[in-house]
């Protein structure tokens, strides 16, 4: 009988420092050893025109020492983060064109640039990512446009 409640105490006595370390012991952690986990800004990308080339009604089809379009083109962005993206913003010379608040095929944010332009005209696109706590991070890229309105019927 006295051989069972030292079997028992045996086996109670290490669970109880278990229990002590796992609850007790992390209180009393130094400063050094606690680390709040901060939001990080998110990242976003550029991902259709990150090459160089000529641009024709949305597809690259010739590889050139600038960005050249001709006609329509759908900018995409990838963008990521921590805690979750709000919404990913399209400018074009500063200006705010569009906002897109849900990611589509491929977790890539899009939106179609496609006006009348007379002659070819230098521009840089900007796509800002902004997550959840409002951090931003952006992406440009410089592009030359040719979209004339003779054409422009054409393009959808």
């Amino acid at each position: 009988m006295n051989n069972g409640k030292k079997v028992k105490l045996w086996i109670i006595l290490p669970m109880l420092l278990l229990l002590m370390e796992a609850c007790v012991f992390p209180l009393t952690a130094t400063s050094n050893e606690i680390k709040i986990k901060q939001n990080q800004p998110p990242t976003v990308s550029i991902i259709n025109l990150e090459k160089k080339g000529i641009y024709f009604r949305n597809s690259r089809f010739l590889p050139a020492l600038r960005i050249l379009i001709f006609g329509y083109i759908t900018i995409k962005a990838t963008a990521t983060d921590d805690i979750g993206i709000k919404q990913v913003e399209f400018y074009v010379d500063g200006e705010l064109r569009n906002i897109s608040t849900k990611p589509h095929s491929c977790e890539s944010y899009m939106w179609t640039w496609n006006e009348r332009i007379w002659i070819r005209s230098h521009h840089t696109i900007k796509v800002i990512a902004v997550d959840n706590e409002s951090l931003t991070t952006e992406d440009t890229c410089k592009v030359i446009i040719h979209n004339f309105p003779i054409f422009h019927p054409f393009y959808p």
